[in-house]
């Protein structure tokens, strides 16, 4: 019945109670239908001004001076009156096909309009344009303005604000998170540095070890080669390590080999603890000790256990 009288608002709660009574209806769709369709039903929009006869667009496109009579589809319009150096903005929502009446009072002048927000550098739109981002201030024309802030990962922010002439209006906008929204996981990302590695190797002999290499992020992983001295003479070493956990004591296991030039080599696997030392800037500077197994070429053969009193990891990250 309301619907037959042109009651499109009313009849849309009937249809509204009713779908909310029965979640399995089997017209459950085109009720639905039913409701978006009255919803957007167009009306009689009726514009006037003070002063008389101002200029009026409607959504960008003019239609006329006021006083003025449209008829709007359904939906949001951006109305713009505009009387020599006076203007006013305002968005009607137009629903249910109900009619709609707007007085506008212009005023000459300008205004101050100052626009922060709790997202950093948000987008600020005034009357359908950009003009820059939080925090913004700056002259606009005495009146009402539709004020839009926006940020990526927030909520957009929409209003009417009204500026006085000779005046300051001041909007702090609160723009929140989407549902569901999760803050995003920033990318690991793996840092190349070089890594000095010095020890003292106490057993068949001793070696230290100058080592260039390669650190995944997170400290999980370290591979390293480089020169080595000791008790394979002058030689080539590569040795790795793989960490089981991160934080300032990061127990490893070590593997490696020391290759002499003159054809002697000697392997080492253990284990070892480092220990989180001093940083400035790109420069860290790392603790570390270490014991385990040579193999090896030596007078009897067979194995030989290498105790390793420690020494300094070097890590310059690049920028």
């Amino acid at each position: 019945m309301h619907e037959r009288i042109g009651e499109a608002r009313a009849a849309a709660g009937f249809y509204q109670r009713y779908l909310d009574g029965s979640p399995a209806a089997p017209d459950r769709a085109k009720v639905i239908g039913k409701l978006a369709e009255l919803k957007a039903r167009p009306a009689e929009v009726e514009i006037t001004s003070d002063p008389v006869g101002a200029d009026v667009a409607i959504d960008g496109q003019p239609r006329g001076q006021a006083p003025l009579r449209v008829t709007l589809d359904g939906g949001s319009h951006q109305v713009v009156v505009v009387a020599g150096a006076a203007r006013r903005s305002m968005v009607v929502a137009v629903e249910y096909g109900e009619r709609q009446d707007l007085a506008l009072t212009l005023r000459a002048g300008e205004g101050t309009l100052v626009v922060d927000s709790n997202a950093p550098h948000a987008t600020v739109m005034i009357d359908g344009q950009p003009v820059g981002t939080t925090p913004w201030r700056g002259a606009v024309g005495a009146g009402t303005h539709t004020l839009v802030v926006s940020a990526p990962g927030f909520t957009t922010t929409e209003r009417a604000v009204e500026v006085p002439a000779d005046g300051t209006a001041q909007i702090q906008a609160a723009l929140g998170r989407p549902v569901g929204w999760v803050e995003p996981t920033p990318a690991s990302r793996a840092t190349t540095p070089v890594l000095l590695e010095s020890g003292a190797y106490l057993g068949r002999g001793w070696t230290i070890g100058l080592m260039v290499g390669y650190r995944t992020a997170g400290q999980h992983l370290e591979v390293a080669s480089g020169i080595a001295f000791g008790s394979v003479g002058f030689g080539w070493a590569l040795r790795g390590r793989a960490f089981a956990l991160t934080g300032r004591v990061r127990p490893y296991l070590v593997g490696g080999v020391n290759y002499g030039f003159a054809g002697d080599a000697t392997g080492l696997i253990g284990g070892g603890l480092l220990f989180a030392g001093a940083r400035s800037g790109p420069l860290r500077i790392d603790y570390f000790l270490e014991s385990g197994y040579g193999v090896g070429k030596d007078a009897a053969g067979g194995y030989e256990f290498v105790p390793i009193i420690g020494g300094l990891t070097y890590s310059v990250s690049k920028p």
